[in-house]
């Protein structure tokens, strides 16, 4: 009976033996599909980060003037990792005389293209 039991033994650590070259290529192929994955991310944040940040030159569509904007980019390429963008303005060449704005500038400039 216990030769017995120690056969059943024995064939379960065969049988984990034989099987964890597998386990070891399952869990790799996770590592490596989730390293992929925040590569990913990480590079889309950076390009919509890049594309965003510094001053933008503008037209202000209440007055026609001139105006030098800067945008949130942060908030902005931590927004565009689904879906486009939130841009709002962090500061205005025209503030703060009409820093009530509604940002009707932003329209202005151009979608970020993924394509």
């Amino acid at each position: 009976m216990l030769s017995d039991l120690l056969r059943v033994l024995q064939t379960i650590l065969d049988t984990i033996a034989t099987a964890l070259p597998w386990v070891y290529v399952v869990v790799l192929s996770l590592v490596v599909a989730t390293l992929c994955g925040v590569l990913f991310l990480a590079s889309r944040i950076g390009f919509i980060f890049l594309r965003l940040r510094g001053q933008h030159h503008v037209l202000c569509p209440d007055d026609g003037r001139p105006a030098t904007i800067q945008i949130y980019a942060l908030r902005g390429a931590m927004s565009g990792i689904v879906n486009d963008p939130k841009r709002v303005v962090r500061t205005c060449s025209q503030w703060p005389e009409r820093s009530g704005c509604e940002q009707q500038c932003l329209q202005h400039i151009p979608r970020l293209r993924y394509k």
